[in-house]
């Protein structure tokens, strides 16, 4: 898995410098206390979670795709997108 929490850990690094990256998605708490990483490995998606004070992962899940094809993990990605569309972040 270190891999995973490498992709992880630079999109959330990217997410802090206000980038955004394909390899997957970053959603800060309303608090700005975690930010919430999810990203692909292989047919899994991942969920990381940082402390955004001292940057460090506060824990992971990963979850297993019903399929594992891009189209599934687009449609993943895609809800993820919808998510923090909606969600009030600071």
């Amino acid at each position: 898995m270190p891999r995973m929490l490498d992709i992880a850990e630079q999109i959330f690094e990217d997410s802090l410098a206000g980038k955004t990256s394909r390899l997957g998605i970053a959603i800060k708490d309303c608090r700005n206390k975690e930010t919430m990483v999810v990203t692909r490995y292989g047919g899994d998606a991942c969920l990381v979670f940082f402390d955004n004070k001292t940057k460090q992962v506060s824990f992971y899940f990963v979850v297993e795709m019903a399929n594992n094809t891009k189209q599934k993990w687009c449609d993943v990605f895609q809800s993820f997108v919808q998510l923090r569309a909606n969600l009030v972040q600071k």
